[in-house]
C-alpha cells in the first residue's frame, strides 16, 4: 500500500505514506496531497516544473517539500500528474508533470501541512511517514 487516510480528524486530512526508499516515500506522500484536492487520474502532463526543497533533516525535509507542494499548486495555478523525487543529503528535488489546474476540478483546498502527528521514520528497509493537512 502506497498510502491510506485515516479518519481520525474532522477539520484535517490526516494520512500515512509508504515507500521502500525516502524519494518513494516522498513521490507517495506527493500523491497522496494531490489526491486530496483533486482526481489525479484526469489530469495532464504538458506542463513541467522543478521544485526544490531543504530542511534540517529528512523529517523537515519532508514537511518543507509537501509545503512547498502546496504553494507551487496555488501559485502557479498547475495540478500534477506525475512526480518523480531525488534527495540529496537534506535536499529533495521533485520533477512535477501536469496541467493547468481547472477550479472544477478541485475536490478540496489545502490550505498547509501542520505539525499535528506529523512524523517519518524508517521501519526495517521501508519508511513511513504520518501526516495531516489543514483543509
Amino acid at each position: 500500500m502506497k498510502y491510506e487516510f485515516k479518519d481520525e480528524i474532522t477539520s484535517d486530512v490526516y494520512f500515512e505514506a509508504h515507500g521502500g526508499s525516502l524519494p518513494e516515500l516522498f513521490e507517495n506522500a506527493a500523491f497522496a496531497l494531490f489526491s486530496i484536492m483533486y482526481d489525479v487520474k484526469k489530469i495532464g502532463s504538458d506542463v513541467r516544473l522543478e521544485i526544490s526543497s531543504e530542511g534540517d533533516d529528512h523529517k523537515q525535509l519532508l514537511f518543507n517539500f509537501l509545503m512547498d507542494l502546496v504553494i507551487a499548486i496555488e501559485t502557479k495555478n498547475l495540478f500534477f500528474s506525475d512526480i518523480k523525487v531525488r534527495i540529496e543529503g537534506n535536499e529533495a528535488r521533485a520533477f512535477l508533470k501536469g496541467s493547468e489546474a481547472k477550479r472544477d476540478e478541485l475536490l478540496c483546498i489545502v490550505k498547509g501541512v501542520t505539525f499535528y502527528k506529523f512524523d517519518l521514520r524508517k521501519e526495517g528497509n521501508k519508511y513511513k511517514a504520518t501526516v495531516t493537512v489543514d483543509i
